[in-house]
């Protein structure tokens, strides 16, 4: 089990459940995107892609809503019984079974970070309560991901 994740430590009981509980092989993958300030993480257990997130920093731009709208273009698909969530720190989030889209708010006006998380096709639990298994991440990773662009203090 991975200590930490896209270079923040994440303990391990809100990232176990969105591993497999078995493999042998696991590489923890960070790349820095060159567009944006952020990072496309992942682990691969055993050769197959567990979880996937991406996180974006975003400086003097109005965040859009998290929640997918056909009708205004919004890109991000919707996810497996989808919905808003309530969170802990500033900001929204739209998480279903198989993953979400997170909006944090920085300190600064304009400012947030975006956090896109996809779990595995063998991670996913197809339930309307499937998004429990990924909310604890969430509420632990984001912040520590808004620190680390000094987005919040």
């Amino acid at each position: 089990m991975p200590a930490g994740f896209c270079g923040v430590e994440v303990r391990k009981e809100n990232l176990a459940p969105l591993l497999p509980l078995e493999g042998d092989n696991i590489v923890n993958e960070l790349v820095p995107f060159q567009a944006v300030q952020g990072a496309g993480c992942r682990i691969l257990v055993d050769g197959k892609q567990a979880l996937y997130v991406s996180v974006s920093h975003f400086r003097n731009k109005v965040p859009t809503p998290v929640k997918p709208d056909p009708a205004r273009g919004l890109v991000v698909p919707p996810f497996k019984h989808g919905a808003d969530r309530a969170v802990s720190f500033g900001g929204e989030a739209y998480l279903g079974s198989d993953g979400g889209v997170i909006k944090a708010s920085c300190d600064a006006p304009n400012s947030y970070v975006e956090v896109i998380v996809r779990l595995g096709r063998d991670q996913i639990l197809d339930t309307s309560d499937g998004y429990k298994k990924i909310q604890p991440f969430v509420e632990e990773f984001v912040p520590k991901e808004t620190k680390k662009y000094d987005c919040t203090k």
